[in-house]
């Protein structure tokens, strides 16, 4: 018996090990590590903490500044071009609304609280399809046009390749921040945490902060080695530092971050890492700020003016997303007893122009054009009629999993996302081809795909939100996955999986999947409530599942999916 209980000892002491070891390869910071080397160049390069000596204003001297602010721009540089939409947006729109309030204010400080460079099918062509064209980024070559002062690091700026986020960084004439990213746990920083401006003889700082939640969405090795600090923490350090070492005299920390604390809490804490949205908390418990700019939620506050925001203790401010405006933030001080003390605050916004500028699209439409032509790409599928939101979504989860399994077996199992966006479709393309610009805008998010190995009870967790709609019940549409090359079926109120020849997947069975990296990283938290240990990813392919999707539909290997007959149509002759 005492034998028999020490091999299982050993048993168990060796299958620890082994999974110890498992963690550390995977978590450990890589030698071969993008960022190992490499430290911030252009206007980005050579920071320095200061210890300026303090201002010594006149008494009774007054000064007015005024902050410009946008968000969450996804590479947005007009909504006439490229994806068309309704509503007025992006960089080219608010040339001519920056230009009236810099004849009001002319030393008007342009800031950007980040997620600046992905997201928008050219930002998307230029890191990936074309990134050795010898230009900016468009939405780079427009900011440095517009006149940015500090864009901050957010977490889809990661999303390109690493190669292409270090030359952007370079390529911009505008400083990039991140007070709570570290290249390594020794402290170095990856960029400069703040900027400090000197305006009317009143010394500015203005620090910026990545969400730490990063190691949830973005893959391992773009930021492998890297350190994202908790938000309070950090915000509290750089305070100190600039009241007491640089002597600022205005403190403004404009946060890739949104303020609702319980947002990807739990999800974030699963990994042990801080919480992702945590503005609000640095607004209402570190002292030393005047204002809290959070980007990160697209959330947009305040959208009238208002001289209060009170929502926190500190002034929490939201500046929207792609450029639908801008946010202004207005502070007059006034000198008493050798010091600037803060009088008077306003806030108001300013909606994007209808019209884009007109210059800065001449001087963009060489990139914008020839991103047109590669969006302008058809394949064998014609649009018959505009689609329901539910027929949208049965197509495409049917047409993924074909063009999965196309591409990497007839075997393939898939785990992706259910839902589609539903985009306006003008009257005058139906009866002609689907385009890249059409799935561009069914499928916006730049996912790839990621083999997984699954057991039966950590692939019905994954299918838990999938479950939840069976059931008829509101769920939260990121965390949808609809199953392919499987069977999901209901029985009560559980889940029983069939393989394709009808027999159930036991709970010993294992199966290779096919997830988004979205979720394969952490996104919604399906990976970390279905106990995915990091060893069962077993390949990171690289692919694009739009692109996958496009393929497919040009080379349509086989019939188009029923689920997709009734507004989809095969061409009779190549288009």
């Amino acid at each position: 018996m005492s034998t028999h209980r020490l091999i299982l000892g050993v048993q168990v002491l060796v299958g620890l090990l082994v999974l110890a070891e498992a963690f550390w390869w995977w978590e450990r910071p890589s030698a071969l590590s993008p960022w190992v080397q490499w430290s911030p160049s252009g206007t980005s390069a050579g920071f320095q903490i200061q210890d300026r000596e303090p201002t010594t204003p006149a008494e009774g001297a007054t000064a007015t500044l005024t902050f410009a602010f946008t968000s969450d721009l996804h590479g947005r540089i007009s909504n006439t071009r490229l994806l068309p939409e309704r509503k007025p947006s992006g960089l080219a729109h608010l040339v001519t609304v920056l230009q009236g309030l810099r004849v009001e204010h002319s030393d008007l400080v342009l800031l950007d609280a980040g997620d600046t460079i992905q997201g928008d099918p050219a930002s998307f062509y230029f890191s990936h399809v074309h990134p050795d064209s010898g230009q900016p980024l468009p939405v780079i070559n427009a900011m440095n046009r517009l006149g940015y002062q500090a864009v901050v690091l957010g977490n889809h700026d990661f999303e390109p390749p690493v190669s292409v986020l270090q030359q952007t960084i370079a390529d911009s004439e505008f400083s990039w921040l991140s007070g709570n990213a570290w290249l390594d746990r020794e402290g170095r920083w990856l960029l400069p945490p703040y900027l400090v401006l000197e305006l009317q003889g009143v010394r500015v700082g203005i620090v910026g902060f990545t969400t730490p939640g990063v190691p949830l969405w973005i893959d391992p090795e773009r930021i492998a080695g890297l350190v994202f600090g908790d938000l309070v923490d950090s915000a509290r350090k750089w305070s100190e530092i600039l009241r007491e070492r640089e002597n600022v005299d205005l403190l403004i920390g404009v946060m890739h971050s949104g303020d609702d604390l319980r947002y990807d809490r739990d999800i974030a804490h699963l990994r042990k890492l801080p919480s992702p949205n945590a503005a609000g908390q640095v607004a209402d418990h570190v002292p030393g700020y005047d204002l809290i700019v959070s980007g990160h939620a697209h959330k947009l506050r305040p959208r009238k003016p208002t001289s209060r925001l009170t929502r926190f203790r500190t002034p929490l401010l939201s500046p929207g997303s792609e450029g639908e405006g801008v946010s202004i933030a207005r502070f007059t001080l006034e000198a008493r007893e050798a010091r600037w003390h803060l009088r008077d605050s306003h806030f108001e916004f300013h909606k994007a122009a209808r019209k884009p500028d007109a210059p800065l699209l001449a001087e963009l439409e060489p990139q914008l054009a020839e991103v047109e032509r590669y969006l302008a790409e058809p394949t064998w599928i014609v649009l018959k009629t505009r689609p329901t939101r539910k027929q949208l979504n049965a197509c495409g989860s049917a047409l993924q999993h074909k063009a999965v399994a196309h591409a990497f077996g007839a075997d393939a199992t898939t785990l992706l996302p259910g839902s589609w966006f539903l985009v306006d479709l003008p009257q005058a393309e139906l009866g002609q081809p689907v385009t890249r610009k059409h799935l561009f805008g069914w499928v916006p998010y730049d996912n790839t795909l990621v083999e997984t190995e699954l057991f039966r009870r950590q692939i019905v967790q994954l299918l838990e939100t999938h479950r939840r709609r069976l059931l008829g019940r509101r769920v939260r549409y990121s965390g949808w996955l609809v199953p392919g090359g499987i069977a999901a079926v209901l029985e009560g109120d559980r889940l029983r999986l069939e393989q394709k020849n009808g027999s159930s997947v036991s709970d010993t069975d294992s199966l290779r999947v096919w997830l988004t990296n979205y979720h394969a990283n952490g996104g919604s938290g399906l990976r970390d409530r279905a106990l995915v240990h990091p060893t069962q990813i077993r390949r990171r392919t690289g692919v694009f599942l739009r692109e996958l999707l496009f393929t497919w539909l040009q080379e349509l290997p086989e019939p188009l999916p029923v689920e997709c007959q009734s507004w989809l149509a095969e061409s009779v002759v190549p288009t």
